[in-house]
Protein backbone atom coordinates (compact mmCIF):
# COMPACT_ATOMS: atom_id res chain seq x y z
CA UNK A 1 0.00 0.00 0.00
CA UNK A 2 1.40 3.51 -0.92
CA UNK A 3 0.09 6.82 0.01
CA UNK A 4 2.55 9.61 -0.80
CA UNK A 5 1.16 13.26 0.35
CA UNK A 6 3.32 15.70 -1.42
CA UNK A 7 3.45 18.96 0.39
CA UNK A 8 5.62 22.31 -0.37
CA UNK A 9 6.81 25.70 0.91
CA UNK A 10 5.54 27.66 -1.66
CA UNK A 11 3.47 27.54 -4.89
CA UNK A 12 5.99 26.85 -7.87
CA UNK A 13 8.03 24.62 -5.97
CA UNK A 14 7.04 21.53 -8.34
CA UNK A 15 4.62 19.69 -6.42
CA UNK A 16 1.95 18.92 -9.32
CA UNK A 17 4.87 17.46 -11.27
CA UNK A 18 6.73 15.53 -9.01
CA UNK A 19 3.13 14.33 -7.64
CA UNK A 20 2.14 13.06 -10.94
CA UNK A 21 5.49 10.96 -11.48
CA UNK A 22 5.83 9.51 -8.66
CA UNK A 23 1.88 8.19 -9.25
CA UNK A 24 2.56 7.20 -12.63
CA UNK A 25 5.44 5.16 -11.47
CA UNK A 26 4.03 4.00 -8.53
CA UNK A 27 0.88 3.12 -10.77
CA UNK A 28 -1.32 4.54 -8.48
CA UNK A 29 -3.89 7.70 -8.76
CA UNK A 30 -2.89 10.99 -8.89
CA UNK A 31 -5.03 13.66 -7.04
CA UNK A 32 -4.59 17.33 -7.07
CA UNK A 33 -6.04 19.56 -3.98
CA UNK A 34 -6.37 22.73 -6.06
CA UNK A 35 -8.79 21.38 -8.52
CA UNK A 36 -10.78 19.64 -5.97
CA UNK A 37 -10.93 22.64 -4.08
CA UNK A 38 -11.29 25.71 -6.73
CA UNK A 39 -14.46 25.53 -8.75
CA UNK A 40 -15.56 27.73 -11.89
CA UNK A 41 -14.62 31.28 -11.54
CA UNK A 42 -11.79 30.15 -8.76
CA UNK A 43 -14.81 29.89 -5.88
CA UNK A 44 -13.60 28.01 -3.46
CA UNK A 45 -15.05 24.99 -2.08
CA UNK A 46 -16.30 25.08 2.00
CA UNK A 47 -14.17 22.75 4.24
CA UNK A 48 -17.03 20.72 4.47
CA UNK A 49 -17.29 20.40 0.64
CA UNK A 50 -13.57 19.81 0.55
CA UNK A 51 -13.82 16.72 2.97
CA UNK A 52 -16.42 15.34 1.24
CA UNK A 53 -14.57 15.18 -2.47
CA UNK A 54 -11.18 14.33 -0.32
CA UNK A 55 -12.40 11.45 2.18
CA UNK A 56 -13.33 9.32 -0.27
CA UNK A 57 -10.49 9.33 -2.12
CA UNK A 58 -8.19 8.44 0.65
CA UNK A 59 -9.89 5.58 1.54
CA UNK A 60 -8.17 4.03 -2.10
CA UNK A 61 -5.31 1.21 -1.43
CA UNK A 62 -2.83 4.11 -3.10
CA UNK A 63 -2.68 7.32 -4.02
CA UNK A 64 -0.41 10.41 -4.48
CA UNK A 65 -2.11 13.66 -3.06
CA UNK A 66 -0.49 16.92 -3.95
CA UNK A 67 -1.11 19.32 -1.25
CA UNK A 68 -3.10 19.29 2.39
CA UNK A 69 -5.04 22.12 3.32
CA UNK A 70 -4.39 21.75 6.14
CA UNK A 71 -6.76 25.10 7.09
CA UNK A 72 -9.55 23.17 5.65
CA UNK A 73 -8.83 19.66 6.38
CA UNK A 74 -6.45 19.80 9.24
CA UNK A 75 -4.67 16.65 9.08
CA UNK A 76 -6.37 14.17 7.11
CA UNK A 77 -4.67 13.95 4.05
CA UNK A 78 -0.95 14.16 6.24
CA UNK A 79 -2.88 11.27 8.58
CA UNK A 80 -4.06 8.86 5.98
CA UNK A 81 -0.22 9.02 4.29
CA UNK A 82 2.24 5.94 4.40
CA UNK A 83 4.62 8.44 3.18
CA UNK A 84 5.21 12.60 3.07
CA UNK A 85 7.56 14.52 1.00
CA UNK A 86 8.01 17.93 2.36
CA UNK A 87 9.55 20.53 -0.66
CA UNK A 88 10.78 22.94 0.54
CA UNK A 89 13.45 24.83 -2.55
CA UNK A 90 14.73 28.05 -2.21
CA UNK A 91 13.16 31.29 -3.70
CA UNK A 92 15.76 31.20 -6.72
CA UNK A 93 14.55 28.45 -8.21
CA UNK A 94 9.93 28.64 -7.46
CA UNK A 95 10.05 32.26 -7.79
CA UNK A 96 10.79 32.38 -11.72
CA UNK A 97 8.82 28.96 -12.22
CA UNK A 98 5.56 30.94 -10.98
CA UNK A 99 6.60 33.54 -12.80
CA UNK A 100 6.44 32.03 -16.42
CA UNK A 101 3.70 29.84 -15.48
CA UNK A 102 1.81 32.61 -14.41
CA UNK A 103 2.86 34.68 -17.16
CA UNK A 104 1.72 31.57 -19.71
CA UNK A 105 -1.44 31.78 -17.80
CA UNK A 106 -2.38 35.43 -18.23
CA UNK A 107 -1.66 35.34 -21.90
Amino acid sequence: MTRVAIVSSASGSGKTTLGREVARRLGVPFYELDALHHGPGWTEATADELRERVEPLLRGAGWVVDGAYRGKLGDLVLRNADVVVWLDLPIRVWLPRLIRRTHRRVR
